[in-house]
């Protein structure tokens, strides 16, 4: 049962559960910079303080898109995950609009931006919801040798 706590309305698990089991989705299609649909499956979890809502892309085979926001649980939170799912769509839609990849000409990948956004992934990066491994990543950036970078990890209910 649903308790008072500081002025603030703390749920149970179970309700919480209920809740975004009836506001959000289980998937969802979204189209890229170049036209191509991609599909979403949304998941949650608890976590301290709140839950996660979580968005994966749904690909065959490999590792894609993936995005999360960050919810504390407070009075507010009946209303709430309709705002999270528009937070999550924002930054969906937002990362889905600009390629930072152009197909190589001989091989692989290479950057059309001098700022590259992804995903750190086991054993390399993903980038445009492509997986580039290591070697391949450290290959990309030989074409700025000499350049001066800055490298900044977040979390991804951080990225903007």
């Amino acid at each position: 049962m649903s308790e008072l706590r500081n002025n603030q309305l703390v749920l149970t698990q179970d309700e919480l559960n209920l809740i975004l089991a009836n506001e959000v989705p289980e998937s969802e299609v979204f189209v890229d910079y170049a036209g191509k649909k991609r599909t979403f499956k949304y998941y949650y979890c608890p976590c301290a303080g709140g839950f996660l809502l979580c968005a994966r892309e749904f690909k065959q085979q490999g590792k894609g898109y993936e995005f999360e926001v960050f919810s504390g649980i407070h009075s507010g939170c009946r209303e709430h995950p309709k705002k999270l799912i528009g937070e999550l769509r924002a930054k969906i839609r937002k990362r889905l609009s600009v390629q930072y990849l152009d197909k190589g000409m001989t091989c692989g990948y290479s950057f059309n931006h001098k700022t590259v956004k992804g995903q750190v992934a086991y054993q390399g990066v993903v980038i445009d919801g492509v997986f580039i491994d290591g070697n391949d990543f450290a290959e990309m950036m030989d074409a700025y040798e000499g350049f001066y970078f800055e490298l900044k990890f977040k979390e991804l209910d951080e990225e903007n």
